[in-house]
């Protein structure tokens, strides 16, 4: 049985996952504080072995962090929309070719770090340029082939990292992002290229 244990308190969170014989099974310690929006809390999960995202009942809606980076994790789901007061999210280093659509609802997430999965540009949803908080996205060592043009319309962008990627050529877009109103606060873009030495990195 893999069971997740949760735990909230006013300064934080913790959660663990232990495993014993039999079928698969959640349970959550999480209970009436969990929506205390007053609360700093957050979930981690890196390296756990998971193979999917954490489930509905382990997502606390007073959730800050959460990390379940270095894992097997393949598909964003929808229910990652409970996380409505989500700032940080790290599924690095894990599986991840498909993001659900519900992600771009989250309007307090500032930083989204998914280096060195299966990203392409179709797993991008359409939405994504309307996420207003973002300010740090991190794709490094993912499939992407070209600049999203979802990331030049996000409005709050200050870093993004799309290093390690298949780009082969340094997108006009890169310098266009810069003169744009909805990057006007955009102050770093690297994309590096080993494949062909091609390196786009701009400091404002």
């Amino acid at each position: 049985m893999a069971t997740w244990r949760y735990s909230s308190s006013t300064s934080s969170a913790a959660a663990k996952m232990t495993s014993s014989s039999g079928a698969n099974e959640y349970s959550s310690d999480d209970s009436d504080d969990s929506s205390d929006s007053s609360s700093s809390s957050s979930l981690d999960l890196s390296h756990s072995d998971l193979i999917e995202f954490p489930p509905h009942d382990l997502l606390s809606v007073g959730l800050h962090s959460v990390n379940v980076s270095n894992n097997l994790i393949a598909v964003l789901p929808g229910h990652v929309s409970r996380l409505t007061s989500l700032v940080s999210l790290d599924i690095s280093n894990n599986r991840l070719k498909s993001v659900a659509d519900e992600l771009c609802s989250l309007s307090h997430l500032r930083s989204l770090v998914a280096r060195n999965n299966s990203l392409a540009n179709d797993s991008i949803p359409d939405e994504f340029g309307r996420m207003a908080s973002l300010a740090v996205l991190n794709l490094s060592g993912n499939q992407l082939t070209a600049l999203p043009v979802q990331f030049t319309q996000l409005p709050r962008l200050q870093c993004l990292y799309l290093g390690a990627n298949l780009i082969s050529t340094v997108p006009p877009q890169v310098e266009n992002m810069t003169k744009s109103v909805a990057c006007s606060r955009l102050v770093r873009i690297q994309i590096v290229n080993p494949l062909v030495h091609k390196v786009a990195k701009m400091v404002m």
